[in-house]
């Protein structure tokens, strides 16, 4: 088997109130770890395996600041490295897992259309059937399968049920974790008769405070056999009818041995067991769950982090990934109603220059108790953030992408899961997110954005990638001309103003207004659909500042 090394670099940070000392430079690959060791006092530093839970070694760390460097571990195994002071008292710990010696996977999948014509690593995959990716992993499961959703309903949630009973009647092993408000849905009561265990967050001293908003499978993790079979999935999508095939959705596919472990910590946690029969004396949702699971991991070369909500401080996590945008934010949220966050990005903006695009669900965007549509759309106008505009179906995205806009980025990350960004998201329900540090898959994600952007009403120009600034104001014919349906308008300004583009028939009449906003230097491209038109000549007018701009196009059917 080909074995492969990776070096995780990353800064982490750590400080006990008890004790003054902080790590940063955190390294970690297969077999070593290493840290930057900064106090003003002795301590021993114990390495804990957690499957095996005595110390392999202990290490006395002398005051001041060094590198600390720990060989010879296990690869795909979590360990603590905990720290005591001279009386033999310890503090804290830092959880994390070693490297896997297999290659790991990661793919990505959207229900909707995307754009993959702004590709530039790798193309997007749209339009996929999320209800029959999941059977199908389903039906490949050898020993285990966990699911922990939100919802689980209609026809979709009945196929699901069916192949997580068959599966169950070959011999896999089947757990499966819901929100107490959805546990009377037709394919939950197939499970439960079908003699699957089920489990809600209202259970033992669990009141069901906040949502079980999760939406993660784990399938054969529980068993000691190949790394290869161990597979996670999540994201946005609940598998019901309307999350399948009306809502706007993304899911990650991971196979990797210890990103599973952490999201199987994190499931028994809430089942209150390691077995096969949750433990309803020993279960933990909401707040009654601790920060029990690593959060640094190396998946497929790059660096992954997670966290579960509401115990890992995933906010400070986003907003220090936020922090870090120099170039570009561009984020689809369902509902955003955090107040420190919106703040991060702004100041970004304002200190960076970063670019802030932004996708609403429309309903949150306006009734949402605290939206913060209106805060970004705030005067001045310093960012486009847009409310979704589709006739049916939930907007239902939580994810957002930093500095992905450029082929050279060093930065470029990409954030998903099951939160949205609100308080009850940090505080109360129970979720996941997931942040990767790849160009790659923030260029996977912008093709998803971009396409719900201008469907949305948006004009994307991709910032980074912009060769040069034009140095004159240009209005180009249209193409094709004449034209059947749809045409393109293509356009370049020199600097930021105010824009306007209308369309005029021959009589003289305004047929629409397809761009009236600020706009930064660079050229564009708008897409103009006449196909509700009659056949015909017409006119485009741009103005631009002072300056304006007319041609004609002829639209024949």
């Amino acid at each position: 088997m080909r074995k492969i090394f990776v070096l995780l670099i990353l800064i982490s940070y750590h400080t006990f109130s008890q004790l003054n000392f902080n790590i940063t430079n955190l390294n970690i690959d297969k077999y070593k770890i290493s840290f930057c060791y900064n106090s003003d006092r002795d301590l021993l530093l114990k390495v804990i395996n957690n499957a095996k839970g005595n110390p392999i070694s202990t290490i006395k760390i002398p005051s001041g600041t060094h590198p600390i460097v720990i060989n010879n571990l296990e690869p795909s195994t979590e360990y603590f490295l905990k720290f005591y002071n001279i009386y033999n008292n310890g503090f804290d710990s830092i959880k994390l897992y070693t490297q896997s010696n297999y290659p790991s996977t990661i793919n990505v999948y959207f229900n909707k259309k995307v754009d993959t014509t702004i590709a530039k690593i790798e193309k997007a995959k749209g339009e996929i059937d999320f209800a029959q990716k999941l059977i199908n992993r389903i039906d490949s499961a050898k020993y285990s399968v966990d699911l922990c959703v939100y919802s689980f309903s209609g026809s979709v949630g009945d196929a699901i049920a069916d192949a997580l009973i068959n599966a169950k009647n070959r011999g896999v092993k089947i757990r499966f974790i819901i929100e107490e408000d959805n546990k009377d849905r037709a394919p939950v009561r197939k499970l439960i008769n079908a003699g699957v265990p089920v489990l809600t967050d209202k259970c033992g001293s669990n009141d069901g405070t906040g949502l079980q908003h999760n939406k993660f499978f784990i399938f054969d993790n529980r068993d000691n056999s190949s790394e290869l079979d161990d597979w996670i999935i999540s994201g946005s999508w609940n598998p019901t009818e309307p999350g399948t095939f009306d809502d706007f959705q993304n899911i990650v596919e991971i196979q990797n041995k210890s990103l599973a472990s952490a999201y199987t910590t994190e499931f028994e946690e809430m089942w209150g067991s390691n077995s096969d029969n949750y433990d309803v004396t020993k279960a933990k949702f909401g707040k009654n769950k601790t920060d029990n699971t690593p959060h640094l991991f190396i998946i497929d070369g790059i660096n992954v982090e997670l966290y579960f909500s509401p115990t890992d401080k995933t906010l400070n996590r986003l907003i220090d990934i936020i922090k870090t945008a120099r170039n570009s934010i561009n984020f689809s949220e369902m509902t955003f109603t955090n107040d420190d966050a919106a703040n991060a990005i702004k100041l970004a903006n304002s200190e960076n220059k970063v670019t802030v695009r932004g996708i609403m669900n429309k309903e949150d965007a306006e009734t949402a108790t605290g939206s913060k549509y209106t805060f970004f759309n705030s005067s001045p106008k310093w960012c486009t953030v847009l409310k979704s505009n589709y006739p049916t179906g939930i907007f239902h995205h939580k994810y957002m992408i930093i500095d992905g806009e450029n082929i050279n980025s060093n930065n470029a990350w990409l954030i998903t899961g099951s939160y949205n960004i609100t308080n009850s998201a940090e505080y109360y329900n129970n979720e996941n997110l997931l942040f990767f540090k790849s160009l790659r898959l923030a260029d996977i994600y912008l093709q998803e954005f971009v396409q719900r952007f201008k469907e949305c009403g948006g004009i994307y120009t991709n910032i980074n990638n912009t060769l040069y600034i034009p140095e004159t104001f240009s209005l180009e014919q249209n193409y094709p001309n004449p034209f059947n349906s749809t045409t393109k308008i293509k356009f370049s300004i020199k600097s930021e103003k105010f824009v306007n583009l209308k369309i005029y028939d021959v009589l003289g009449n305004e047929i629409e207004n397809p761009i009236k906003q600020d706009l930064r230097p660079g050229n564009y491209e708008i897409v103009w659909n006449a196909s509700n038109l009659p056949s015909g000549v017409y006119y485009y007018t741009l103005k631009y500042g002072n300056e304006l701009s007319t041609k004609k196009m002829i639209l024949i059917k």
